[in-house]
This record gives C-alpha cells, sequence and structure tokens, in this order.
C-alpha cells in the first residue's frame, strides 16, 4: 500500500511541482498551504510522511514540526524541512527535532537529494536516536531575500515577546497558531503545547464570556471587542481584534512587485487570507482592578467626608436659628401648661411640646451627626454596653419574629468613650439589622459579634435579610436617606450612628455577605484597661434644695428667649436682661448677680469674649456663667466650654433642665 506524504509550501509552484514528483516516486500526496491547513490533515490521520517549509505564514515549518514531534500521536512521523537558509542560520535547529533538513535548490537537484533523504531516513527507522540528514547545505549561496525576511521574523518575535501584554493569533476556528512568552507564562503552557489549542480550553470557567467576545467582534465590523474574564483567581482583560475584512483586503499592490509575484516562483507576498482569522491580545488586570477598587473607595470615602462635611456647617448654622425659636415654643408650652385650662385646651398644649419635643431630637440627632469635636468621654466597657443595647432591643426583636444571637469577645473591651452615644449609635445599628432580618426568605437572624484587632475594638451586626442594594451601599449613611416606608423612621438612624463613631476616631462600614445579608461594623480605638467605676461624671450633681430671691441677669440676642426667661424666672427671682455682650458687659460690671444666663454666639460681642472680660473685671460673677448655646456642636464652641468648665444648656432645653441649673447654681452660690 502507498505511504502517503505531505507536501506543505504556501508557494503553489512548489506544491504543484513536488506533488508530481513523490507521486512519480510512489507516494499518495496530499498538501497544504500553511502550517494551519497542515496541521489539520496531520490530525485527521493518514499522514506516512511530511515535507515541510521552513518559513511560512501563520505556523511556520519550525513550529510545526516541534508540535509534532512533541505529541505522542505524531511524532514518529518523519519530518523533512525545506530551508531557503544555511543550517546555521536555523534559530532553534537543535529542539526542531525534524529528522532531515534539505537545502532548496533547483528542481532537478532538489529531487536528488530528496530521493537520497528518503532512501536515508528508510534505512534509520531502527536507529535508537538518529541524528538528522543534512542534505544539499555544502552547495548552497546565501539567500539575502530569504534571510532578510527571517530577520524580520526574529525582529517581530523579539517585539512581540517583549511587550507585556500575552499576544496570540488564533485561526478563524480560534485555534492558537503562535502566542508570544508573556502569554506562554501566563497560562503555563509551551508554545509547543499551545499550538492548535482552543484559546477557550485555557479559560474553562470563562467560555460563556470567550464565547460573547467572538459574537460580539463579528458583529462590530473590523473593530475591536474586550471584557473581563476570570482565570484561577487572577481578573484577564482580553481584547480581539478580527482580521475578517481586515485592512489587507482589496489592498493594490505595486504592478512591478505584483509581476514578480507572478512570474518568479521566489517571490511571495503576504495576501489577506493568509493573516490569521483573530489576534487577542490579553492582560493580567487583577492588579489594576484591585487599585482601581481601592481608589474608587477612597474618592466615595472622600465624596462622603465632602458631603458630611458641607452637610454638618449647614446643620451647625441651620441648628443655631431653630433652637432658639424651638426654646421658646418648648418652653411656652411648658410655661402656658402649669396655668388652670380646660383639658382639651392642655391636650392641645401636650400635642404643641410633643411636636417641639420631636423638632428638638430631630436637631439634636443631626448634631451628633455633624459634630466635629470629640465627646466627653471616659473609660467603659464596649462589651458591657453591647450587651445592654442588646437587651433593650430584645422586646422589640422577639415582636418582629427576629432572634439576636450575641457572640461577644472574652475578656474586657476596654475603651474611652461616651457609652450613652455608643449605645445609641448600636441600637439604630441594631435596629435596622432587626428590621432587614425580618424581611428574610427563610432564616430570622441577627448575630452581635465583639472583637479586638490591630489596636482596635470591632462590633460587628450581621443580619440574615435580603442585603444592601449595590446602588445605595454607598448613602446608607447619608443624613435623611432610608428604605423604611413613609412614617416609618425620619433616615437619621444610621447617620447619626456614623456621626457618633467618628467622632470618637472610628469607623463604621456595610458590606453584604456572600450568602445573603449584610454586616455592619463598628471599629473604635481600644484602650487600656482601667477602672471605670473611677471616672467621676460631672454632669451629676444633686440638685440643692430650697430657693431663696436672687439676682439674676440674662443676655440672649434673641427676644422671644429673652422674653421667655424673664417670664419663667420672673415669677421667682429678680430678672434683668441684655440684648447683647456689651450691654450685659455693662451691667454686669456695676451691679452684683447671683447668676448670670449667657448666650454664646450673639453679634456685637460674643458670649465668650463677654465672659472673658468679666474674668478681668468681676472674676468671682464669672464663675456663676451659665453659658446657653445652640451650637454646641461646633469644635471652637466646644473647646471654650471645656477650657472654661462653666456649665451649660444647649438649645432647646426644658424648663424643667433650666430649674434644675439654676437651683443647683444658686445652691453653690448660697454654701459658698
Amino acid at each position: 500500500m502507498p505511504r502517503t506524504i505531505l507536501v506543505v509550501d504556501n508557494n503553489a509552484f512548489y506544491r504543484q511541482v513536488l506533488g508530481d514528483f513523490f507521486r512519480a516516486e510512489g507516494f499518495e500526496v496530499a498538501v497544504a498551504g500553511d502550517g494551519v491547513e497542515a496541521l489539520e490533515r496531520i490530525m485527521a490521520g493518514g499522514v506516512d510522511l511530511v515535507l515541510l517549509d521552513l518559513i511560512m505564514p501563520r505556523i511556520d515549518g519550525a513550529r510545526l514540526c516541534r508540535f509534532m514531534k512533541s505529541q505522542p500521536e505524531f511524532s514518529s512521523i518523519p519530518v523533512i524541512i525545506l530551508s531557503g537558509i544555511l543550517a546555521d542560520e536555523i534559530d532553534g535547529i537543535e529542539s526542531i527535532n525534524a529528522d532531515a533538513y534539505v537545502a532548496k535548490m533547483p528542481m532537478d537537484q532538489l529531487q536528488v537529494m530528496l530521493r537520497r533523504v528518503l532512501a536515508q531516513i528508510d534505512a534509520r527507522k531502527d536507529a535508537s536516536t538518529p541524528a538528522p540528514v543534512l542534505e544539499g547545505f555544502e552547495k548552497m549561496f546565501r539567500r539575502e531575500v530569504v534571510l532578510e525576511l527571517l530577520e524580520e521574523r526574529r525582529s517581530h518575535d523579539a517585539i512581540l515577546d517583549a511587550i507585556t501584554e500575552g499576544i496570540v493569533e488564533l485561526s478563524e476556528d480560534r485555534r492558537i497558531l503562535k502566542a508570544n512568552a508573556v502569554f506562554e507564562r501566563m497560562v503555563s503552557q509551551s508554545a509547543s503545547d499551545l499550538i492548535a489549542c482552543r484559546v477557550g480550553d485555557l479559560f474553562p470557567d470563562a467560555r460563556p464570556a470567550i464565547d460573547a467576545l467572538f459574537e460580539s467582534v463579528k458583529e462590530r465590523s473590523g473593530q475591536a471587542a474586550s471584557g473581563i474574564v476570570t482565570r484561577r483567581g487572577r481578573s484577564i482583560r482580553m481584547r480581539l481584534h478580527s482580521f475578517h475584512g481586515g485592512p489587507l483586503k482589496g489592498t493594490t499592490f505595486d504592478p512591478t512587485l505584483a509581476r514578480a509575484a507572478a512570474e518568479n516562483p521566489k517571490v511571495r507576498l503576504l495576501q489577506s487570507e493568509k493573516l490569521p482569522g483573530f489576534i487577542l491580545l490579553i492582560e493580567d488586570v487583577t492588579e489594576q482592578l484591585r487599585a482601581q477598587e481601592d481608589r474608587d473607595r477612597f474618592r466615595e470615602r472622600m465624596a462622603r467626608s465632602e458631603r458630611m462635611s458641607a452637610f454638618g456647617i449647614f446643620v451647625g448654622g441651620a441648628a443655631h436659628e431653630l433652637n432658639n425659636p424651638l426654646t421658646a415654643v418648648l418652653g411656652y408650652s411648658q410655661l402656658i401648661e402649669t396655668r388652670e385650662l380646660p383639658e382639651d385646651v392642655r391636650a392641645h398644649l401636650r400635642k404643641i411640646e410633643a411636636g417641639a419635643s420631636r423638632c428638638k431630637a430631630i436637631v439634636e440627632s443631626l448634631l451628633v451627626f455633624s459634630r466635629r469635636g470629640r465627646p466627653a468621654t471616659k473609660p467603659g466597657n464596649l462589651n458591657g454596653v453591647v450587651a445592654e443595647v442588646v437587651r433593650e432591643c430584645g422586646q422589640t426583636a422577639k415582636d418582629s419574629g427576629v432572634t439576636v444571637r450575641s457572640d461577644p469577645a472574652a475578656g474586657p473591651m476596654p475603651a474611652e468613650m461616651n457609652a450613652e452615644e455608643i449605645a445609641q449609635a448600636l441600637e439604630a445599628i441594631l435596629d435596622n439589622a432587626i428590621r432587614a432580618a425580618s424581611a428574610g426568605a427563610e432564616l430570622h437572624e441577627v448575630r452581635v459579634r465583639t472583637l479586638q484587632e490591630d489596636g482596635f475594638l470591632a462590633v460587628e451586626i450581621e443580619d440574615s435579610g435580603p442585603g444592601i442594594p449595590p446602588e445605595t451601599v454607598g448613602r446608607i449613611f447619608d443624613p435623611f436617606f432610608g428604605t423604611r416606608e413613609v412614617g416609618q423612621g425620619r433616615g437619621l438612624g444610621l447617620s447619626v450612628a456614623y456621626g457618633i463613631v467618628r467622632v470618637h476616631g472610628g469607623s463604621l462600614s456595610a458590606r453584604n455577605l456572600p450568602g445573603g445579608g449584610a454586616c455592619l461594623t463598628v471599629r473604635i480605638p481600644s484602650t487600656a484597661p482601667a477602672d471605670a467605676s473611677s471616672a467621676i461624671d460631672t454632669e451629676r450633681v444633686p440638685v440643692a434644695g430650697g430657693l431663696r430671691p436672687a439676682r439674676i441677669l440674662i443676655v440672649d440676642d434673641e427676644p422671644v428667649v429673652l422674653d421667655l426667661l424673664s417670664d419663667f424666672l420672673g415669677a421667682t427671682y429678680h430678672v434683668e436682661t441684655a440684648r447683647n455682650g456689651r450691654d450685659g458687659l455693662s451691667k454686669a460690671s456695676k451691679a452684683e448677680y447671683d447668676l448670670i444666663l449667657l448666650d454664646i454666639k450673639m453679634p456685637d460681642m460674643t458670649g465668650n469674649q463677654m465672659y472673658e472680660a468679666l474674668t478681668t473685671v468681676r472674676p468671682l460673677m464669672a464663675e456663676r456663667v451659665v453659658f446657653t448655646t445652640g451650637d454646641i456642636v461646633q469644635e471652637e464652641t466646644r473647646r471654650f466650654l471645656d477650657r472654661v468648665g462653666n456649665p451649660y444648656l444647649s438649645k432647646p432645653f426644658s424648663l424643667d433642665a433650666l430649674t434644675e441649673m439654676v437651683d443647683r447654681i444658686l445652691a453653690a452660690s448660697r454654701a459658698s
């Protein structure tokens, strides 16, 4: 039975002449115009011998031979390589592993050499490691055109290998024709292993995405398509270029070159149909994406910080303006309620007072959120605060059908904190978690966990709810942003919690959990363990009993506040008023007062300036000053109050709070 030889050359003249020669020698002849066609024919089976041209488009003879000799099913097929250059100029000849190398000669000489080579190959079949046959190179002259082409290809390969991206040439059926060294390292495959491999087989988890990429590039009419896929935990960006209808289609060649190519078989021009079907550029962008995510998170934090800062400035000013009329509304409703009134009028007053109290709570929440300075703190145990919050929210959880599980860290969780404010923050977060868990599909559970990490104390509150929508996860701490139905909350809980945690030097973050639900994490700095009971609570001073007639000076630029305080205190004490700091200082310098109620923020001369002047002219009287302010969150105001140490009332205050403060100061004045 005749043997089948595959003749592979991109020059039709050589294919025809060599095909006729081998038929005359008794072979069945198959032909291929390039390495890709040859590979398809070899893989189809039935090939007993292969004659390869060394330099061809797409897959050249050397690469195809290396592939065949590396594959067990093809390694026994003899391969003869035709070379237009000297043997010592063939790159990596020792790794090509061809059975013979034959120099290209005039056809009559070439046929003689091929007969000798075929005979030698048949005679050496039993040799264990036969050396390759070299035939005709001693008679060969240097072919400068071929050398230039080879040198150009070497430069091309060197450039491709130096590029940081992986570059892959693909056939129309998506098989790899050639890849640069970067791609080989990226997929941990050798060049011979990659030949004819389908690109989708190297990215098994990303086949649908790769299929979509090929479909997209076909629809784009020559434009590249790109996408990102995942391989072994790495993010890979793919950019696919198609050569269908590419830049060489319809190119007009110089007439002289075209005529030379038609007349001389040694002149070969690259035609558009010989281009690879696709070029795939591949880049590992894992670190880039991580860096981009970090930048996006940083920009989001900066944008949120700017929003919070702008809102805080607005709130500080608005609160000051709102607190004065709120003081009057709350105070007068309480004052009128002390009189003999019909029950329906008294009920209306209670509604006014309740509305004013609600407004007061909203303003106070906004002030906590926008505060810049650190609150009054003392050493405490965070575990204890968390346990109390869980206990307080127990009934809410029970009513919602939610189970709250607590997992406290072992040992103390020492922190310098304002326990009441931290509890307020945790309660707001836990309340949201309970509400979310109650909306869960199956499990209705909230888990509260405390732990210590890197000098911080952390409280993680996880819920089994539906999670946070991606489009809102960056806004849940914004004031007045909420997901509840209208009338269910004011959208301030998490924003207030954010503000409280922030002024404690900590952070509040949110993330969705992989299995569903969300987790909010509070982190505040840890401190060395301390005896919390040793801290003195200066805000809780016993109220002295018994009031005596006393002289009180009220200094405030708001007429409605002056009228309220005068009406309320004037019934018991001798009250004088001043509408600005200069008038107040003038009166305090000339008369004796047992108590001065001094507003901080006033035009012309502020309460701070009046107090500083008073410490010079009447230092003892300065000790009897009680400040009033609707601007307690401003850092400048807090620093001033912390420095002087005098008591203060934060507007809007109730008449009960005013009575307690006046009683305390006057009792201390009597004792001195």
